[in-house]
């Protein structure tokens, strides 16, 4: 029963930014707070909380958030005011904190940033100047820094990008002139140039782009 369990919490890990009233720990009615709620498998701390423990229902995190998004195992935030923070496991770095120590509270990783994705176990998010930032793993050349050494910081791949996704273990990133780059593991065609290897350095994929998204080992624009 018990593993039954922990199977089940491991695919309901949930970040929920709750807009409008807020569930609060003293009851109390919190009108637009953007109030970060956490529920779900915590074993390496990806809810944010301080601790390993399971939640099954959801605990308030913080607030003033905008925007979110979980990987397998570990978590970003976005506060209002373009601050980055990151928790859960960072065994391939990519929390992005300068080291592979899993937080099991939030950490600052960045400033000045208006969108954060996340894959699996690496990262990417995009500043408010354009420049798009990586990091974590690396083994298929994902992170677009022409290596395929994981990075325990963010690098810098690609300028005057407005949108990003990330599969399993390849990224998709759009030019502000719309122009669709894509990078890491093309096993599947999921960067869709051929032939179908791993491309370590940005490839051009298409023009003329308004949107994209990815799964895992798939992709849309």
């Amino acid at each position: 029963m018990n593993l039954l369990r922990k199977y089940f919490l491991k695919q309901l890990t949930f970040l929920v930014v709750v807009l409008g009233i807020c569930w609060a720990p003293n009851n109390a009615l919190n009108a637009a707070s953007r109030t970060l709620m956490a529920m779900g498998w915590n074993e390496y701390g990806q809810l944010g909380d301080g601790t390993t423990t399971d939640r099954l229902y959801p605990v308030p995190i913080t607030t003033d958030v905008q925007a979110i998004a979980a990987g397998e195992e570990h978590s970003f935030y976005l506060m209002s005011n373009g601050t980055l923070m990151a928790m859960g496991m960072n065994s391939s770095g990519q929390l992005g904190d300068g080291t592979t120590i899993n937080r099991l509270t939030p950490v600052l990783i960045a400033t000045d940033v208006q969108t954060v994705t996340t894959g699996p176990y690496h990262s990417l998010y995009i500043k408010t100047d354009g420049t798009l930032m990586a990091m974590g793993a690396n083994h298929y050349g994902q992170l677009g820094d022409g290596t395929i050494i994981n990075r325990l910081t963010p690098v810098s791949v690609a300028t005057d990008v407005k949108a990003v996704a990330v599969g399993a273990h390849h990224s998709l990133y759009l030019k502000t002139d719309g122009t669709l780059m894509g990078v890491g593991e093309n096993y599947y065609g999921q960067l869709g140039v051929s032939p179908n290897t791993d491309r370590f350095t940005p490839v051009q994929i298409a023009t003329g782009v308004q949107a994209v998204a990815a799964g895992p080992y798939h992709s849309l624009y």
